[in-house]
């Protein structure tokens, strides 16, 4: 008898525990944390999930660190206050806001009299959901906000294996007087639980759920040009953001985020929860960098939201391919030399220090 209870004692300590996530898992404002991102490995197996599952990611290595500021509303201007504080609409009262480098509309001024500047999300954390409520954006020098018509549900709480939900987004911008032009934003999101289980990384061992988001945007901006007027899309490919997200952490432990390019998911960025790395022979940056498109043809676009002075691009056995310096700006157009197909990696220099990112060809 006491063998029977021993051998289940010792079965018990290797059963996992299936979380739920709630409101309180996610950030908070005045948050602080840090991510690593990853060299992409592209026979990453990403996509296997199930229940009691195991992954072990634990062989990643950073490539280069952010730190993801959440900023209280108080700290606001009076005009985004009034937008998305507690005198506005309760369905748009943020909990916080956070610079956003993946917003298509940062392309606009790459061909547009005009520079779009400090993109910021604004999202609401409530008991029961987590929504996107909108934007704000420096337009030549004028800070705007950019309320969605139509809120984007992110999460919905509490959050179980097996939950499969879907929410549309819609945003509009119209950039007069500053400038005759408008820019729409509509988004699909469709979100499934599929799995539960064991992640190692870097980071620790942690109890996870696995989130698969599928996104497909559209977007388009209405330019008039010599008194005629027309509307011009904004090639985005469909995403996938896999998640997988621990009790209390805040962010993800790790995501893996893909996009579809010639009919095949390719990894666009591997981030994780991280400590603070000191990156041998660099000083760390905490500047946020968006590079699109990615997967790239022959032009590479960066954002970001410190200026930087100048950028090398390296293969992955570390050869540098190519390499320029600049005035200190928020986004530039890099011309590629031909490429192989392949993961290659950008280093941007500004004066808080050196950014990895990395992109495929």
């Amino acid at each position: 008898m006491k063998q029977i209870l021993l051998c289940v004692l010792g079965f018990s300590g290797l059963v996992r525990s299936q979380i739920t996530l709630n409101s309180s898992d996610m950030p908070a404002s005045h948050d602080t944390l840090r991510i690593s991102h990853a060299e992409i490995d592209a026979t990453m197996d990403f996509s296997a999930t199930g229940a009691n599952y195991s992954w072990d990611f634990s062989a990643l290595q950073s490539t280069g660190q952010q730190l993801n500021d959440y900023k209280s509303l108080a700290g606001a201007p009076l005009l985004i206050q009034f937008n998305y504080g507690t005198f506005a609409w309760p369905e748009y009262q943020a909990s916080y806001y956070l610079e956003a480098t993946d917003i298509p509309v940062a392309e606009l001024s790459s061909f547009l009299p005009v520079s779009i500047e400090n993109i910021n999300q604004f999202s609401r954390n409530t008991s029961d959901s987590l929504t996107l409520v909108g934007y704000s954006m420096v337009i030549s020098g004028q800070e705007l906000p950019v309320k969605s018509d139509t809120i984007e549900t992110k999460y919905k709480f509490p959050l179980h294996f097996g939950d499969s939900y879907s929410s549309r987004g819609y945003t509009q911008l119209d950039m007069n007087p500053i400038y005759n032009a408008q820019w729409r934003q509509h988004r699909a999101r469709h979100t499934e639980v599929d799995g539960w289980g064991q992640l190692l990384t870097p980071y620790g061992t942690f109890d996870v759920l696995r989130i698969h988001h599928v996104i497909a945007e559209t977007d388009s901006f209405y330019v008039v040009l010599n008194n005629f007027g027309f509307w011009v899309p904004i090639q985005v490919p469909e995403t996938h953001v896999y998640e997988w997200r621990a009790a209390g952490q805040r962010e993800p432990i790790l995501q893996v985020n893909t996009a579809i390019a010639l009919n095949q998911e390719q990894i666009t960025d591997v981030m994780y929860r991280d400590q603070f790395i000191q990156t041998a022979g660099l000083s760390e940056s905490s500047m946020q960098v968006h590079l699109y498109p990615n997967p790239v043809n022959d032009q590479l676009r960066f954002s970001a939201t410190h200026p930087v002075n100048g950028y090398h691009i390296y293969s992955t056995d570390g050869r540098l391919i190519s390499s320029e310096s600049f005035g200190a700006t928020y986004s530039q157009t890099i011309a590629l030399p031909p490429l192989q197909t392949g993961t290659y990696y950008l280093l941007l220099e500004s004066d808080l220090g050196s950014t990895f990112r990395t992109f495929v060809k």
